[in-house]
């Protein structure tokens, strides 16, 4: 949960809308983290439907990963 107050702190995400799910872009994740861990800590805030971390890296080499919630305020 630290992680997660941490990057809503920065700014370091975006909301996109698509249908009624919601989708969180979240970067500059640690290359530690491993996706059921970020599974726990977004499901912490919400009902998770999925989480995507890309192979590739954003421009400045930073890992990230698309989180889509069930609803609107879970996201």
């Amino acid at each position: 949960q630290k992680f997660i107050n941490k990057l809503l702190r920065s700014k370091q995400w975006v909301i996109r809308k698509r249908d009624n799910p919601r989708t969180v872009f979240v970067y500059n994740i640690p290359d530690s983290m491993h996706w059921k861990r970020l599974w726990a800590l977004f499901r912490f805030h919400g009902n998770v439907l999925d989480d995507f971390i890309p192979v590739k890296r954003s421009m400045e080499g930073k890992m990230f990963v698309f989180v889509r919630f069930a609803k609107l305020v879970d996201a």
